[in-house]
């Protein structure tokens, strides 16, 4: 079992604080993934998990 930040020099160890440089970005005024489209996007996935659950078909 690999570790939540990955096996030390693996792509997934190079990870580790991107969720920090993004509110550093976001503070200093550059963009940042919490935006209107991203929030959007959460109720499409949703909706979509829920039509294939009626359907009984996988997303």
């Amino acid at each position: 079992m690999v570790g939540l930040f990955g096996a030390v020099g693996t792509r997934e160890q190079l990870r580790r604080g991107l969720g920090v440089r993004d509110l550093a970005n976001a503070v200093e005024g550059g963009p940042h993934r919490a935006n209107a489209a991203f929030a959007f996007h959460v109720p499409e996935g949703l909706s979509a998990v829920e039509e294939a659950s009626r359907q009984n078909q996988m997303v």
